[in-house]
């Protein structure tokens, strides 16, 4: 897989190999969630279609997620979240990137990942739009009161860590999360932003970004890269626990006259070998 760069990314690349003027903004902390099902043939993933219309990877495929908010704090979850794998070195803010997953998930595609006292996927309703608006503004911690719905933190399972190159004007600090799709609940794109949704064999997801049929961007290859062997919702799960979760980051670098790029440490700039690189990372230097 190919991607290439408009001019005024590789300007920016030269600014900063060159120490040039371009300063680059702090990222965001964000999280994005790598939805599961058990298909016919064997383990899916959720991908959805970015419109073309967007300014930012215009028609590319994502998984759901988005930027952590002020509420997302104030949601107490079941059980303790993996700050060490979320690189969250307080409590609160491990959480609250659960939660962000949980939230942006339903926002944008209408899962809502909680449970019932009981054990049970949230079930949806006549209610289910209305509540879906009010956790956009910032209404989840009612829906789930109301609902009587807990967000659990073992049912999120970090697998990878991405921050957006200092190239990008918006920049993210994603922790990627893999969950199972409850049960009773559908994909329900709002036609905006996201156009489409597909289920598919993270094999043939990796297949199809390699060939150009469904176009995304190298840390959704990545991930969908380490889960190609798995079978399974289970098995997924435990490919997530095995995973050496590092904050990755491609950077450039000069090579001659010509720029190149490698994958960094985000947090300490250290450039990884190749023994560190996870499946499917190879390609992020791609330009």
């Amino acid at each position: 897989m190919t991607l290439r760069m408009p001019d005024y990314l590789i300007e920016r690349a030269r600014a900063l190999v060159e120490g040039g003027n371009w300063q680059p903004p702090l990222p965001r902390d964000a999280t994005t969630v790598v939805l599961l099902r058990d298909g016919a043939s064997g383990l899916e993933v959720c991908l959805l279609r970015r419109s073309t219309e967007l300014p930012f990877a215009p028609g590319v495929h994502v998984f759901p997620g988005g930027a952590l908010d002020p509420s997302d704090f104030d949601i107490p979850i079941a059980g303790v979240a993996d700050g060490e794998r979320l690189a969250a070195k307080a409590p609160a803010l491990a959480a609250a990137l659960v939660m962000a997953g949980v939230r942006e998930t339903f926002e944008e595609v209408g899962v809502l990942l909680a449970t019932t006292a009981d054990g049970r996927a949230a079930s949806p309703d006549g209610e289910w739009l209305a509540d879906r608006a009010s956790a956009a503004a910032g209404g989840l911690s009612d829906v789930l009161a109301r609902r009587g719905l807990t967000v659990a933190a073992d049912h999120l399972a970090p697998i990878a860590h991405w921050v957006t190159p200092a190239v990008e004007a918006r920049r993210y600090d994603v922790r990627f999360l893999v969950a199972a799709m409850p049960d009773g609940q559908q994909v329900d794109v709002d036609g905006s932003e996201i156009v489409a949704a597909v289920w598919l064999p993270p094999a043939v997801a990796v297949a199809g970004a390699d060939s150009g049929e469904y176009p995304m961007l190298p840390p959704t290859r990545a991930v969908l890269a380490a889960l190609s062997e798995a079978a399974s919702v289970r098995a997924a799960f435990d490919v997530a626990g095995s995973q050496t979760i590092r904050p990755l980051m491609p950077a450039p670098i000069a090579v001659g006259p010509d720029l190149g790029w490698v994958l960094v440490d985000a947090y300490t700039g250290e450039h990884l070998s190749e023994i560190d690189m996870p499946a499917g990372s190879e390609v992020a230097g791609s330009s």
